[in-house]
């Protein structure tokens, strides 16, 4: 997810080929930035700029329930160190509580795609 203007942009979408069944938002979904984990991953770095490497104090991952659709779940973290781009990594379920592990899970794959932007 990117942002453009005022809105979040899911510009690339990965769905599973394991289940029968999922949920998924495609390529091209706007949302405002104050809503859903992609776009409050976004903010999160804006409020806490960080270097890249793994401080401590850098910004993890966000988690959000029904913001953009009743029932799901979002967990995403914000791509870090990766000049002039904002954006975020996420995942989103249908769950009543989103995993531990998911949130670390996020946050790698952030930091594995702005490694490969950078």
């Amino acid at each position: 997810t990117l942002v453009d203007g005022a809105e979040a942009l899911a510009v690339a979408v990965v769905e599973p080929t394991w289940t029968d069944y999922h949920v998924a938002y495609r390529a091209g979904f706007r949302h405002p930035l104050e809503r859903g984990a992609a776009g409050k991953a976004i903010l999160s770095a804006r409020r806490q700029p960080q270097p890249a490497d793994e401080d401590e104090n850098a910004p993890g991952y966000t988690l959000t329930h029904g913001e953009l659709e009743a029932g799901a779940c979002g967990a995403a973290a914000p791509l870090l160190g990766v000049t002039g781009v904002e954006g975020s990594v996420g995942v989103v379920m249908l769950a009543d509580v989103v995993p531990e592990r998911v949130g670390e899970r996020v946050m790698h794959a952030a930091r594995e795609v702005a490694e490969a932007l950078r």
